[in-house]
């Protein structure tokens, strides 16, 4: 899901507990290593970092088992910019996704205020059939948002360089 239309719907998070964390859940199509997600967010204010989480999925929502966490990042809001862009942020393993298998991206936020907080891009439920992206706190109850966020995830196990030719 990573076309945001000219001005793509919003869904704003880390302002309060009840609105602390947002997941979006995807399915790969290839069995690779996951080794970077990319977000189309912005931030309000001031607010503290974030970590991105991808984690299993358990009954349609993002598990609250510690053990279900694959892989994980810190975010920090100083990359994070007042107006919308893509950020990149490299995780750590980088574990095998399985095809058809339910994961969900969790960026676990702050309990900050209304004047500082973040905001993701997103477009209608409707467009990104492979998921659906939910308001809540990790570990507690999560509410379907009625959007999917604007993502990126990029897999694969090899790196490629171009060096300098010889003579």
């Amino acid at each position: 899901n990573e076309t945001p239309t000219s001005t793509p719907n919003s869904i704003i998070f880390g302002d309060t507990a009840a609105t602390q964390d947002i997941s979006q859940s995807f399915q790969v199509s290839s069995t690779s290593p996951l080794t970077q997600i990319s977000l189309f967010i912005k931030k309000v204010g001031n607010p503290s970092s974030i970590t991105v989480k991808i984690i299993k999925n358990s009954g349609g929502s993002p598990s609250s088992n510690v053990g279900d966490i694959i892989s994980s990042a810190s975010l920090s809001s100083s990359l994070v910019t007042t107006n919308y862009d893509w950020v990149d942020v490299a995780l750590s393993p980088n574990p095998n996704l399985a095809t058809s298998t339910t994961y969900w991206i969790v960026l676990d936020g702050p309990t900050g205020s209304g004047s500082n907080k973040y905001v993701i891009g997103a477009n209608l439920d409707t467009n990104y059939t492979f998921g659906t992206s939910k308001i809540g706190s990790l570990g507690s109850s999560w509410t379907n948002t009625g959007y999917d966020s604007y993502f990126r995830v990029y897999l694969g196990d090899s790196f490629s360089k171009i060096t300098g030719e010889s003579q």
